[in-house]
């Protein structure tokens, strides 16, 4: 992937991650009491929709990529 086509992916994600949500409010869905802890807790659950399954080894190779980047 390009740089370009990487900040497109990330940007596509975020925008189906924020529609996803806001249609949660839409809904009624989110109870008021829910304050930071609650959503991003939400936000967490949500992310974690768009990760797929992967070979333990890139997996390993990411996490060995966040840790060195401090990512």
């Amino acid at each position: 992937m390009t740089k370009k086509e990487q900040k497109e992916f990330i940007s596509d994600c975020c925008k189906r991650l924020k529609k996803s949500i806001m249609e949660d409010f839409k809904q009624n869905k989110i109870p008021s009491s829910w304050d930071g802890f609650e959503l991003r807790l939400l936000f967490s659950g949500k992310a974690s929709e768009f990760v797929y399954l992967v070979s333990a080894k890139r997996k390993r190779e990411f996490n060995n990529t966040v840790l060195v980047n401090n990512l």
